[in-house]
């Protein structure tokens, strides 16, 4: 586990969209950062928002004559890695010096923490992919430096950087993060 802890996080800091990610958005570590990155990332994956909301399985369920559950629910669709590490980046609003904790506080006297937790996740989610989609392509790529906010100043090319290590190939054996790896040449 600890090998593989370290792949990780060797992995988040050498993609640039990770690395952006977790230097502009609070509660969002490397981890957290390199999923959202891999399920996320890329030109043109989502054409807005609110529809990454719904791929990661955050967005509340509507009546339908054709479901047999109650309406109000989440719909749980896409990968659980990705809706818990958000989920658990929105419980990090729970502490006072959080940019939104005011609004997390709100929300949790009348709803209650896990429903706060989950409107500051799709938040996070819903600025993750405006970051990302600034990003383009780059965000997939390997960086050496990040300047000030967050902000890629080399992008060079990430087959160097990765090689084919065991992570590649882990990250290559998921379905999501594969089709959003090969929209920039993928590493081979």
């Amino acid at each position: 586990m600890h090998v593989v802890r370290h792949q990780l996080l060797d992995a988040a800091r050498h993609l640039a969209g990770a690395k952006v990610l977790a230097a502009r958005l609070y509660g969002v570590g490397p981890v957290t950062a390199l999923a959202m990155t891999c399920w996320l990332g890329g030109a043109g994956r989502f054409s807005s928002s609110r529809k990454a909301v719904r791929f990661a399985g955050l967005d509340v369920t509507v009546w339908s004559p054709d479901r047999k559950g109650p309406p109000g629910r989440l719909s749980r669709q896409g990968p659980p890695v990705l809706r818990r590490a958000v989920f658990e980046a929105g419980k990090t609003h729970a502490r006072a010096p959080a940019p939104d904790h005011r609004y997390y506080a709100t929300v949790k006297d009348r709803q209650g923490g896990k429903r706060a937790a989950l409107s500051e996740a799709r938040k996070i989610l819903r600025q993750a992919c405006h970051i990302l989609a600034e990003l383009g392509d780059d965000a997939l790529s390997a960086a050496t430096l990040i300047g000030l906010y967050g902000q890629v100043t080399s992008l060079p090319d990430r087959r160097k950087a990765y090689g084919s290590s065991p992570l590649v190939k882990f990250l290559h054996s998921q379905r999501h993060c594969q089709d959003t790896l090969a929209v920039t040449g993928g590493c081979r």
